[in-house]
């Protein structure tokens, strides 16, 4: 089984085929006698294939230590508790079975494991031993938004209801091992999987205004994202096919790649402001905010002030210009991607008010503070106020 990372950007080496998990197996018990193995039970879907894998794991791996059915979205408590858990256990490295919540965990315990810091502590102060954190293993059982190959990790203040998201490069996942076969009839065929695969879009927008944006990286992100818009936009009029499900799935993957790169910005920002605030599918408030934050940031994009800057948000939008073959005059100014964006929502039908999910609207205005005070709204040459944080968060509700 030949193993290859993703890109020059993501050195997270990726296998992705059916069945392949089984031949993993051998390779995983070889790695050390302490694993640690993660899984959330909401987000595995009562997965029958892995009670399977788990009893082979357990049956080569004699020194396995299950994490199993962990409770949705972690408090940074229990972060801490089983990352001491890890240390003295001396284990070896981690296992994640899941989807998001379950990747952005397990590698914030795998820095917290080997480094003597609290993971509240984290927004203020920098792991520093030399080892920087245990080595990750993801293996995805649903769609996610590219956290199983990134170095992204989050902590969770449950009291505060706040998300820490960050990222150290010790923590691209050493091997992520996508078998098609592992993905759940739930995740293959709900409308969950269609609002995740819309959220890339969103994703990797975001990365068009980046400060530091990567050329290589757009590229990539430009090309996923035409094949994840094209493959919505048939399964929309034909439904889920085993070819179409692995081409979502791998076209996922590459976009992630790309987030990894880059990071979140302005849509990002203010999904997970709501999400934490409504605790609702992180991926369908991306889904829903995506239009109006494009708008919003074509109706803006003359209030950048460096020419040097403009010029490198037309070259950015040029790469998804090329990718959906869009020649007309405006493109790169990004209006024609917004036509694009709409008609996909047209097609297939997601949700486009946040009313729709009965959120507070008195919440729009605390989620709008800590957008702003967010590291990823700042990740963009537009800047944004509470003010105009707000006004996208109305014209969404």
């Amino acid at each position: 089984m030949k193993y290859e990372p993703i890109s020059d950007f993501c050195p997270t080496q990726v296998v992705a085929e059916k069945g392949c998990v089984e031949g993993l197996i051998p390779q995983i018990a070889e790695k050390g006698s302490r694993m640690i193995l993660l899984t959330m039970e909401e987000e595995i879907h009562k997965n029958e294939l892995l009670s399977g894998f788990i009893a082979d794991l357990r049956s080569k791996a004699k020194g396995l230590i299950e994490y199993d059915s962990l409770k949705k979205r972690l408090d940074h408590e229990e972060l801490d508790s089983i990352a001491y858990f890890a240390r003295k256990s001396q284990g070896d490295f981690l296992i994640a079975c899941g989807g998001r919540e379950t990747f952005l965990a397990t590698k914030a315990i795998a820095l917290l494991s080997v480094n003597s810091i609290f993971a509240k502590d984290l927004k203020d102060s920098k792991p520093s031993s030399s080892r920087r954190s245990l080595p990750v293993i993801t293996i995805p059982f649903d769609f996610s938004l590219g956290e199983e190959i990134s170095p992204f990790y989050s902590v969770y203040d449950g009291r505060e209801k706040y998300t820490l998201y960050d990222k150290d490069t010790s923590l691209f996942p050493q091997l992520t091992c996508i078998d098609f076969d592992l993905f759940s009839m739930e995740a293959k065929a709900s409308k969950e999987a269609i609002h995740r695969n819309t959220a890339i879009f969103a994703t990797v927008f975001d990365s068009v205004y980046s400060p530091q944006p990567n050329p290589v990286s757009l590229s990539s992100a430009a090309e996923s994202s035409f094949l994840i818009h094209n493959v919505l936009t048939q399964l929309a009029s034909d439904g889920m096919s085993e070819d179409l499900h692995q081409k979502l799935i791998s076209a996922s993957c590459s976009a992630g790649a790309s987030y990894s790169a880059m990071g979140g910005g302005l849509c990002f920002s203010l999904a997970a402001a709501l999400y934490d605030l409504e605790d609702l599918d992180f991926s369908l408030f991306m889904t829903i905010l995506f239009p109006y934050v494009l708008e919003y940031n074509l109706l803006h994009l003359g209030e950048v002030e460096s020419e040097e800057e403009k010029e490198s948000i037309r070259k950015n939008l040029s790469y998804f210009s090329t990718a959906f073959q869009l020649n007309s005059a405006n493109s790169e100014d990004g209006a024609s991607f917004l036509a694009v964006v709409q008609k996909l929502y047209s097609d297939i039908q997601v949700p486009s008010k946040l009313s729709d999910l009965n959120i507070s609207y008195d919440s729009l205005e605390q989620a709008a503070v800590r957008a702003v005070q967010s590291k990823e709204c700042r990740n963009s040459v537009l800047k944004i106020d509470m003010e105009r944080a707000i006004e996208i968060l109305r014209q969404a509700y």
